[in-house]
């Protein structure tokens, strides 16, 4: 594979967990990853299952900087994890 086609496999987005770095704790957020250039930098977009039903999400953009670590997994783990964070106040 040649270094184009590993680009644009990287650009797809991607069912994660993703750890963020927060004051003195670490929050866990569980969606969609794929990277954002909106305002001219590298940013890691997490689209977050909103409803219950899991057909909205709302969107986050996070400082590469701030991220813990990233674990790839699949929808369901990605949705329980949102579910888990959503009990302990992490999502609002």
């Amino acid at each position: 594979m040649d270094d184009k086609q590993n680009q644009l496999k990287n650009d797809v987005p991607r069912w994660a967990e993703v750890e963020i770095m927060m004051r003195y704790e670490r929050v866990c957020y569980g969606g969609l990853i794929s990277k954002d250039n909106t305002f001219g930098i590298a940013m890691v977009r997490i689209d977050i299952p909103q409803s219950k039903d899991g057909a909205t999400f709302f969107t986050q953009l996070i400082n590469p900087s701030s991220v813990f670590r990233i674990t790839f997994c699949t929808e369901g783990d990605a949705r329980h994890l949102t579910k888990i964070a959503r009990e302990l106040d992490w999502i609002k």
